[in-house]
């Protein structure tokens, strides 16, 4: 009990560190994409982006635990089919961490489903071009207890992705995103 307990607070350190820091490269990024160099840094949304970190942690592992226990081996077939499983439980997920980066980004919560449904196709592939490599690796050499870390060691590579695509529609000339009063006219 004493090592769950201490596995399980370990991965929460460890994932609140790395999706602070993906955080911190993808507002680097998104400030290279604005070109806007009097834009500050925002530590509320490093902060916020923590507590997903510890939420994401408690599902991880309760997700993880299910996969291997759906699919105990480690052999290539197995692993594959864990990994495909996976990526497919994860495409909401995609989606989700696109509207998040895309409202922190235009600060309007209203728009993130209008310009992430345009960037859902990009983002699909990008993800599944970075999670079924990194899933096979993981699920044949790596020990149960630190996927949660990797998981989020691959984070740093993949947020600031997804919040290129979140954000590179705002350095079009018109851009993807629809503002909340266009939303509201056309209701009316």
């Amino acid at each position: 009990m004493h090592h769950l307990v201490l596995s399980l607070l370990g991965n929460i350190v460890a994932s609140v560190t790395m999706m602070c820091m993906a955080d911190g490269c993808a507002q680097i990024v998104e400030k290279e994409v604005k070109e806007d160099e009097e834009e500050e840094y925002d530590w509320a949304r490093t902060a916020r982006m923590g507590v997903l970190g510890v939420f994401s942690v408690h599902y991880l592992s309760a997700w993880y635990h299910v996969l291997d226990w759906a699919y105990p081996s480690t052999g290539l077939k197995t692993v594959t089919m864990k990994a495909i499983v996976d990526n497919i439980e994860s495409i909401p997920y995609y989606f989700i961490v696109l509207c998040i980066n895309t409202a922190l980004a235009t600060g309007s919560f209203a728009s993130a489903p209008a310009v992430a449904s345009k960037e859902i196709g990009p983002l699909t592939l990008v993800s599944l071009l970075i999670w079924i490599p990194e899933d096979i690796l993981m699920f044949t050499f790596i020990p149960m207890e630190y996927w949660i870390v990797v998981d989020k060691l691959v984070d740093l590579i993949y947020l600031p992705i997804v919040s290129y695509l979140a954000n590179r529609s705002l350095k079009r000339k018109k851009p993807l995103v629809v503002l909340e009063e266009e939303v509201v006219g056309k209701k009316q």
